[in-house]
């Protein structure tokens, strides 16, 4: 799931079709901070989803469907106004709590993400002081997201190289591209994929 409209589409396309009792879905990169949509749909499916099973020292996580899921919900098309900051908040600290201690930061770094996609830099700024107060570590994730947010080294450097001539001089072309790279590396990460698998027989607490 890479974005919205691949997200609803396999909505559209797959999920009705998922059989309640045997079906499995596994989110492969679930403690990834750079797909808020898989938190935030996989929220709203809480009720008919039971968390499975996290695949240590992995970002995956497997989900099975243990109750139909209605028509409305797997036909929207979704987006961030889809879902209220009361909701996004719950998403993520779901989510959170789903997976190991040590990958909880990237999941958090998602809410991060989320005001930077709506354009709310203050929030998400705000959001990463909160978080270093609070003495979370800032995972190569969160460090991604911080540059997102615009207040990481790189970004810093690229502000600067793009409004000071004396520094932008003396750096040289080579350090503007450098940083700029840095960012664009961090861009081709955001990659996902969910597998499906409509009548896998597995264990459940049920």
């Amino acid at each position: 799931m890479k974005s919205w409209e691949l997200t609803s589409s396999i909505l559209r396309s797959f999920f009705p079709w998922l059989i309640p009792g045997r079906s499995v879905v596994v989110h492969q990169d679930f403690a990834f901070w750079g797909e808020p949509w898989v938190h935030l749909i996989n929220y709203r499916l809480r009720e008919y989803f039971e968390p499975l099973y996290h695949v240590p020292a992995s970002g995956s996580m497997a989900f099975h469907l243990r109750r139909p899921i209605p028509t409305h919900l797997t036909s929207a098309q979704y987006s961030y106004d889809s879902f209220s900051p009361k909701e996004i908040d719950a998403a993520i600290a779901y989510s959170a709590s789903l997976v190991a201690p040590s990958m909880r930061p990237d999941i958090l770094a998602v809410k991060v993400l989320i005001h930077v996609h709506r354009g709310d830099l203050a929030r998400a700024r705000q959001l990463l002081d909160t978080y270093r107060s609070q003495g979370i570590p800032f995972t190569p994730g969160m460090q991604t997201v911080e540059q997102r947010a615009g207040i990481g080294p790189i970004a810093q450097l690229v502000a600067k190289l793009a409004i000071d001539p004396v520094e932008r001089n003396e750096s040289g072309a080579f350090a503007e591209a450098a940083a700029q790279g840095a960012l664009e590396g961090h861009a081709h990460r955001v990659i996902g994929r969910t597998w499906l698998f409509p009548a896998l027989r597995c264990r459940s607490s049920a």
